[in-house]
């Protein structure tokens, strides 16, 4: 049952009451607009297609971001990274909208502002991606009555060219430095006894260096376990409850990461690296700024280790079974053979097909003696019976 009264202050409440639903309740300026509202949701009733269009209306982005980094979030593989890119968002002006305020005109000025600032096109997306992720979570599971999810009809700006770092050997010289710990002079009575060079976590500099060798992901080191490595095949498996994409693989193990392994010393803890991944993250950058190295991030060690396995001869399908890559697009991304060692293999493949027996002809002799098909060109660019 349905009631339109007019208040004092001129606008039109409505309220609709119906046995098995919720009481609910809006506002209107003009009276036509609470009688479309009623009809729609009677007609919801009727049909057994009812959605809380009152909750819509009441709900902030705000509100729903959070609920989502509650209920949905943890569960993720990325749950870090998602909770800091929902920290990003509740910060923006845009996280105080009303979601059916959220037209795309409003978030393609977020967008604008967020481009704006200096930040990449792919973060942007990555943003938009999360957004899209929660409106369809609160249409779908929360029942929210939008008409659609506004982000389909955003433009995506470009991702611009992948990322290209790969550690030099003075990059790996300085940070090898800079994560090793040792005592240093004092520098004044207050930190007398307290102050060293380099990182306390042992563990960051052997993770890194295998780190450079598997392709390995840095939740996937921090997670992977001893009993799963067998150093007589040169093999780990990860199980997919550690992976990114929750599929098990075997990744194998170079000379370099098995001499890793060996000079570990085991703990009472299960894990091969016992350590977080922010404080990976956290001792890597401070080291950064210790040995003065630019733009070298992290996860710059699995675009060094897929890179150097294409340029030992592996195959895309080989290196995407080591990475753990399901789209072969972002492996692509992931490469970055070195132009030299492009050169090197091109000059490697000319000298082997020079034979010896290609050497000049002496003076009347005929070139290419061995008959082939008229009309066809000899392989060595002459036909055959020239002189």
């Amino acid at each position: 049952m349905a009631s339109i009264n007019q208040l004092p202050s001129g606008l039109w409440r409505v309220r609709v009451t119906r046995k098995g639903y919720p009481f609910q309740s809006q506002s209107f300026r003009l009276r036509a607009d609470a009688e479309g509202w009623v009809r729609k949701i009677e007609a919801g009733h009727d049909r057994a297609q009812w959605q809380d269009r009152a909750s819509a209306d009441a709900i902030t982005l705000s509100a729903l971001l959070q609920d989502f980094s509650r209920e949905i979030t943890p569960h993720h593989r990325g749950a870090a990274v998602e909770l800091a890119r929902i920290g990003t968002l509740l910060r923006d002006p845009i996280a105080r909208y009303k979601l059916p305020a959220l037209s795309p005109v409003v978030l393609a000025d977020w967008r604008d502002r967020r481009l704006a600032t200096g930040i990449t096109g792919a973060t942007v997306n990555r943003e938009i991606n999360l957004l899209s992720a929660v409106l369809a979570w609160g249409i779908k599971e929360r029942m929210l009555d939008l008409p659609a999810n506004p982000c389909a009809a955003v433009r995506r700006p470009p991702q611009g060219p992948g990322r290209d770092r790969r550690p030099t050997d003075d990059d790996r010289r300085k940070m090898a430095e800079a994560l090793t710990d040792a005592p240093r002079s004092t520098q004044g009575p207050k930190r007398s006894g307290n102050y060293r060079a380099g990182t306390r976590n042992p563990w960051v500099l052997p993770l890194m260096r295998f780190a450079a060798e598997t392709g390995m992901r840095r939740g996937e080191l921090c997670l992977a376990q001893w009993q799963h490595v067998d150093l007589d095949a040169g093999t780990l498996h990860l199980p997919a409850d550690i992976t990114k994409t929750r599929t098990a693989r075997t990744v194998p193990l170079s000379p370099a990461a098995l001499d890793v392994l060996r000079t570990l010393d085991r703990t009472e803890d299960p894990r091969i690296f016992p350590t977080s991944p922010s404080a990976v993250t956290q001792a890597w950058s401070d080291a950064r700024k210790r040995a003065g190295v630019q733009g070298l991030r992290v996860h710059d060690l699995r675009h060094e280790a897929a890179s150097n396995l294409f340029e030992l001869g592996f195959d895309t399908m080989e290196v995407a079974a080591v990475t753990g890559h399901k789209d072969l697009r972002s492996l692509k991304r992931y490469t970055h053979i070195d132009p030299a060692h492009l050169a090197r293999k091109i000059a490697d493949l000319k000298a082997q097909q020079r034979p010896a027996s290609a050497a000049a002809p002496r003076r009347g002799q005929k070139r290419n003696p061995v008959k082939h098909p008229p009309g066809q060109p000899h392989p060595g660019g002459w036909r055959a019976g020239e002189g």
